[in-house]
């Protein structure tokens, strides 16, 4: 019903596309599709779709509610396959759900980058070993100055691991300067 090329830039059909994309991963019987990137594409580009063709803002504010739903159980989704060490599909997860923040920058109530979402999406890549993903996000927590030293680390150590010895030594000398050694 939605992959015909007219619903594709249709602004009401995306809308309605959004709730059914909501309402499928908050029920009880969802299930990682089988092809997951495919599916996660679909759903960040739903959601930048409806909020690009909704005319003047019309369906914006339930857009965004639909969004921040989806973007909460992206997370949780993650945090399952978190929880039982499966840490490629939580990265995919986090990562779908950093992507929806993404949108919700660019279409927001309050702008505001997600942090807490961007943080975990990196310690998961790390676990994955996905060292470059996971340089990329905790760099992102870095620039947003997140008051978590931990983020510091981490990257330090990744930059080390990676050979990047220069950037690993500029950051420790911005996090000294963040989280002074006195007062650890």
């Amino acid at each position: 019903m939605f992959d015909n090329e007219e619903a594709l830039s249709n602004g009401l059909a995306l809308y309605l596309k959004a709730e059914v994309i909501k309402e499928q991963i908050l029920s009880p019987d969802y299930e990682s599709p089988e092809d997951l990137d495919l599916y996660l594409d679909d759903v960040i580009n739903t959601y930048k779709g409806a909020l690009i063709y909704d005319r003047m803002d019309k369906n914006r504010y339930n857009i965004l509610l639909l969004l921040y739903d989806v973007k909460l159980a992206l997370t949780a989704k993650g945090a399952d396959y978190y929880t039982v060490a499966n840490y490629d599909v939580a990265y995919q997860y986090y990562n779908a759900a950093t992507e929806i923040n993404e949108v919700e920058i660019k279409f927001p109530r309050i702008a505001r980058p997600d942090t807490s979402t961007i943080y975990t999406a990196a310690v998961v890549a790390r676990l994955a070993e996905k060292d470059e993903l996971a340089m990329e996000k905790f760099e992102q927590v870095v620039d947003l100055e997140y008051y978590r030293q931990d983020a510091y680390d981490q990257l330090i150590q990744l930059y080390k691991k990676n050979k990047f010895d220069v950037k690993a030594r500029k950051l420790e000398i911005r996090k000294n300067k963040m989280f002074p050694p006195e007062q650890n």
